[in-house]
């Protein structure tokens, strides 16, 4: 695989498209996941109230500051130092791999950018982070359990929300909440997750050989798995490294050729110039009495031939 991606970005316009072709990608990927929404926002947009919409979007934008700020605090209780701007990309770029299709995305897409934009390698450190995020979720989530009577907080929180914006006509009537299909939903995620952890409590404590054994007979899968996807050399063939060598390109011909270079030949012409007229300022008071007398002499000769 590493071999493969070395001969990939032996070819630079082969690399240009790539990148090209992920944006194209990561754009339709967006358009798709927001393909249903316009026709219904536009009109709401059209009559909206443009304060509330203002604070409305205040509030969501703080949100998400607040949010980044606890896990930066949470990072920080396990020891990774990093600045606020670094974790609000790192989460800015995990928001943007939801939009690519397979879980793997967001985590990695933390931990990419954490790696590259903050120096941070302990990945095992960073996914703990996440986890532990994930588990304050999960946590708060029981505060609006539907499927449990009077358990759901958030529903009386939000009801003047939807008394004062009702529900279109369409949806009067519809099946909009299925208590039951997110029950079996639960059970689903919470069953995998048990799962997960027995089996690597199998796998690491008990019988310590099947990890070895499982390698050895799936030796392809084995080392994509231990390469984390290449995820890592991908983003720095396709990313990195084509960054940096503009950034360079733009040091050298823009920095250096064109800024650097102005200020540097404006100072050489004054250079030459005051060592010209060095020459003419002399100091000596019977080279200034020549000049005047040859001045003098060319004037009267100018005024007595014309």
């Amino acid at each position: 695989m590493q071999d493969l991606i070395a001969r990939i970005t032996a070819h630079r316009r082969l690399v240009i498209a790539l990148q090209i072709a992920f944006v194209i990608a990561l754009l339709g990927f967006l358009a798709w996941a927001v393909r249903d929404v316009w026709s219904d926002a536009l009109p709401r947009l059209r009559d909206a109230d443009p304060v509330d919409l203002t604070i409305a979007c205040l509030i969501l934008a703080a949100y998400y500051l607040m949010f980044v700020l606890g896990w930066l605090w949470i990072l920080r209780a396990l020891g990774i130092h990093t600045s606020y701007g670094v974790a609000l990309q790192s989460e800015m770029a995990s928001m943007l791999a939801k939009y690519i299709p397979g879980a793997i995305w967001t985590p990695a897409a933390r931990v990419l950018w954490l790696r590259k934009a903050g120096g941070i390698d302990k990945t095992s450190v960073v996914v703990a982070s996440i986890l532990f995020e994930a588990g304050l979720s999960a946590v708060a989530g029981f505060i609006g359990i539907p499927i449990i009577e009077g358990a759901n907080l958030i529903r009386p929180y939000l009801e003047p929300v939807f008394t004062r914006y009702p529900l279109p006509p369409g949806a009067i009537g519809h099946a909009l909440h299925r208590p039951g299909l997110e029950l079996v939903m639960l059970l689903i995620s919470l069953a995998l997750a048990i799962g997960g952890i027995l089996l690597a409590m199998y796998m690491y404590l008990i019988d310590t050989a099947l990890p070895e054994r499982i390698s050895a007979q799936f030796q392809r899968a084995y080392r994509v798995l231990l390469g984390k996807y290449y995820v890592d050399e991908l983003y720095d063939r396709l990313v990195v490294e084509p960054v940096k060598r503009a950034s360079g390109w733009l040091w050298a011909e823009v920095d250096v050729g064109i800024v650097d270079g102005t200020v540097n030949q404006a100072g050489a012409f004054v250079r030459q110039d005051g060592a010209w007229l060095s020459r003419i300022q002399s100091g000596f008071v019977r080279n200034y009495a020549l000049s005047i007398f040859l001045g003098a002499v060319v004037v009267i000769g100018y005024l007595i031939i014309r």
